[in-house]
């Protein structure tokens, strides 16, 4: 195995344990996953004909994902089609689309982009970029 190849299954793993984090979050209502959003951390939201897309910056970002936790608490993630695309050995872009469903019912259907960059050794994710399906 080439370090190339143990990168991308390290990286992987922390991603699949970042993705369990926020499934947690929706069962316990509870977010967990903060310690992994860098300073400069923020999130475009892109809606079906809006004129420009939503900007909010981290500690508005926080508030909105805990809310969202809050109103979804007891609904369950899917993650689908995951893309990892290391840009080069500290700069990481991951592609998924992502529904949440609550009693049988799909409330939301994203596909996401998130940007991650090693940072003193530990990955954090610096861009999301969500977009309705």
């Amino acid at each position: 195995m080439t370090n190339n190849e143990k990168d991308v299954q390290a990286f992987q793993k922390m991603h699949d344990i970042y993705n369990a984090d926020w499934d947690r979050a929706l069962t316990v209502g509870e977010m967990t996953t903060k310690d992994r959003l860098a300073d400069s951390f923020f999130i475009i939201f892109l809606f079906n004909n809006a004129d420009k897309p939503l900007v909010i910056e981290r500690t508005e970002a926080i508030a909105t994902l805990e809310q969202a936790i809050q109103n979804l608490s007891g609904a369950s993630r899917q993650v689908q089609n995951r893309a990892i695309r290391f840009r080069d050995s500290d700069n990481v872009a991951v592609f998924y689309e992502q529904s949440v469903e609550k009693e049988g019912r799909v409330l939301a259907r994203l596909f996401m982009i998130e940007d991650w960059q090693k940072m003193d050794g530990t990955w954090m994710i610096v861009r999301e970029t969500m977009e309705t399906v």
